[in-house]
């Protein structure tokens, strides 16, 4: 299958999907416990989850935006946002006794780029700057601090940044 075509410009957000409970990786198919769709490759649609406690900010990245998703200090994915506004985790996807109780809204996301452990890169690479993300909130690129402190303003700014991670995770740039 040939990885859809992204259009650089609309990487605009950045989220941590850092799972903190477990060394798997999320949204990779490696969790043989998960209860929802995990996309096992690109072009696949799936739930992207939000703690719950973050209702307020789910609702910023719109349809056609694109948001870069990070764990373990790499960069895993690249996803374009489907739908136009959040939705409630169904309850069949929610596993007893887990965080997943956590992370009760979700946005559809449809898989552009996914580099699984192994085949991420490491933020040194992919971004040039450490993001500092904790907690899950997703967050416009542009607007963190160790990005406006790292070389991208010197170097072209964010659609430097957007051209360089299109072409540093192998995707199709539109």
């Amino acid at each position: 299958m040939t990885p859809p075509s992204i259009d650089p410009s609309k990487i605009i957000w950045i989220k941590s999907v850092d799972r903190g409970d477990t060394s798997l990786w999320a949204y990779c198919g490696e969790d043989p416990t998960t209860r929802h769709f995990e996309p096992e490759r690109e072009g696949k649609e799936f739930d992207l989850h939000w703690p719950t406690r973050m209702r307020w900010n789910v609702q910023s990245p719109q349809r056609g935006d694109i948001i870069c998703l990070t764990q373990a200090m790499h960069v895993s994915h690249l996803v374009e946002v489907v739908d136009d506004g959040p939705h409630d985790r169904p309850p069949q996807h929610i596993r007893p006794r887990s965080r997943d109780t956590h992370y009760a809204i979700a946005r559809t996301v449809r898989a552009l780029v996914i580099r699984g452990k192994g085949l991420a890169p490491h933020y040194d690479q992919a971004l040039e700057f450490a993001p500092r993300l904790q907690g899950g909130p997703c967050c416009l690129i542009e607007a963190l601090e160790p990005f406006r402190k790292s070389p991208w303003p010197s170097k072209g700014g964010l659609r430097a940044l957007q051209r360089h991670l299109v072409r540093v995770l192998g995707g199709t740039a539109s």
